[in-house]
């Protein structure tokens, strides 16, 4: 008989705690390479620059493009 696995994956996951996640590493990348911040935006899971823009400059009150 097969024994079922338990996921490891949660159930729920806080969407404040992911988004810090997502502009963290999009502060990383802006500050270690030189991506278009369009590509930046995308490795992040943000769908439009437009949108990335916004929620980073509220999450660091400074936006992207000021930060190269």
């Amino acid at each position: 008989m097969a024994r079922k696995r338990k996921s490891i994956i949660p159930v729920s996951v806080d969407p404040e705690y992911l988004k810090k996640q997502k502009l963290e590493y999009g502060y990383t990348l802006i500050k270690s390479t030189e991506l278009p911040l369009t590509e930046i935006a995308s490795n992040c899971g943000y769908e439009s620059q437009s949108h990335f823009n916004r929620e980073f400059k509220k999450f660091f009150n400074v936006t992207p493009s000021s930060l190269r």
